[in-house]
């Protein structure tokens, strides 16, 4: 049965994308175009002004945004296209518009963005500098409060996913929510209630593909629950893979998306290997081990995408995530707190909000130092699709091999 479905949603997918592609987006020179976007994460400063980007496929438009435009504001653009970047198989765009027009956010969806804009500015508040920036990005996802010396650190150190909602927050987010509604509707009927917690948390985080990637995930995890069976982390990941790509065929080529899905594939089937390993015998520095295994697994399914659209890959990560992932989880549920309270009791939240200052300032300073080191953000040169995929498939070959010898 499990089969038939996944063949079913391959299907659909195949089709869903066949579709999308038959009718490419063909841009040119001077053309006279009208779009629409909704600002769904950070505006990017440059020069004293603000700019939006939206993808479309492997090309991308990109708008100068009047003063005021807030996340969750909708943007009607028309004007004439000017090429700004262009390569082998990327495009981008800068719209030249003649009319510009901004709908606020409006709705339960527009009221959520705007409670996040709230909570981020009470972090930024709290915690000024890029301390507060890290925890804004850490609970809700997102690197635009970062200054820009502290974005070049976290790029070149490879730890610019802790600032992207992903998976972890979800799982955490669906944590309280079980804590606090099982006590008041019992673990079956809280089911509901996680599910709701989860999709308003996927808004408010900002709707991209890998925090959606990770709420579907999430939530067929607990729709399993609310039927008895447990969920396979491999298959939920290639149904909310296939599912996402049926919704919205442009996310296929999202390279976020891309980078999300193998992350997690890693985490998945490269991570039980390399654990067999046990290198470090020391239990004192247990957390150490784990930290840097989970980091070379995402970084091993992540490695032929990096080199194919950027052609850098940082040496350093694996050693400077095993250092600074042990304090995520402390600084996410202290920051949540601060927030929480801060909503109702401003001077409580301040409070709360310092402790969590020592371990956001300790990432920080990691970040900044090993930003430096030799091999941070190095360059490897950029991987053709034909070395990608020989890649993954020699990957493939080894988990298959390595699950056969330890069964």
């Amino acid at each position: 049965m499990r089969w038939i479905a996944i063949g079913l949603l391959i299907i659909l997918a195949v089709v869903r994308y066949g579709m999308w592609q038959s009718a490419p987006l063909e841009l040119r020179e001077g053309m006279k175009v009208r779009v629409r976007m909704r600002i769904g994460g950070e505006i990017r400063q440059a020069w004293g002004r603000s700019f939006w980007s939206q993808s479309y496929g492997n090309q991308e438009v990109e708008v100068e945004v009047p003063q005021g435009v807030e996340y969750g504001d909708e943007i009607w653009a028309e004007g004439k296209l000017e090429k700004s970047v262009t390569e082998a198989d990327y495009t981008k765009w800068r719209l030249n518009y003649t009319m510009i027009k901004v709908n606020k956010g409006v709705g339960l969806t527009g009221g959520l963005r705007q409670w996040r804009e709230i909570m981020i500015q009470k972090m930024l508040m709290w915690l000024p500098g890029d301390e507060g920036a890290l925890a804004a990005g850490i609970l809700l996802g997102g690197s635009g409060a970062l200054s820009k010396s502290g974005t070049e650190a976290f790029r070149k150190s490879g730890l610019l996913h802790i600032v992207a909602a992903s998976g972890y927050n979800v799982s955490v987010v669906a944590g309280w929510a079980m804590a606090v509604g099982a006590k008041i509707w019992g673990r079956r009927r809280v089911i509901l209630f996680v599910l709701l917690c989860i999709i308003t948390y996927v808004i408010v985080a900002g709707a991209g593909p890998a925090v959606v990637r990770a709420g579907i995930m999430g939530g067929l995890v607990w729709l399993g629950m609310a039927w008895g069976r447990k969920g396979d982390p491999g298959w939920l990941l290639v149904i909310a893979s296939l599912i996402m790509v049926i919704i919205r065929p442009i996310w296929f080529t999202d390279i976020g998306f891309q980078l999300s899905v193998a992350a997690t594939a890693g985490l998945i089937w490269v991570l039980p290997m390399i654990r067999r390993l046990k290198i470090i015998r020391i239990k004192s520095w247990a957390w150490f081990e784990e930290g840097l295994w989970v980091t070379v697994a995402a970084q091993i399914a992540t490695l032929p995408l990096l080199a194919h659209y950027f052609g850098q890959v940082s040496a350093v990560a694996p050693v400077v995530n095993a250092l600074v992932l042990w304090a995520v989880p402390w600084s996410m549920q202290l920051t949540a707190a601060a927030v929480g309270v801060g909503m109702l009791f401003p001077a409580a939240g301040q409070a709360i909000a310092w402790l969590a200052w020592p371990l956001l300032r300790y990432m920080t300073g990691v970040v900044s130092w090993s930003a430096g080191w030799p091999g941070a953000g190095g360059v490897v040169g950029k991987m053709g699709w034909g070395w990608v995929i020989g890649y993954y498939l020699v990957i493939i070959m080894i988990i298959l091999k390595g699950n056969l010898k330890f069964k």
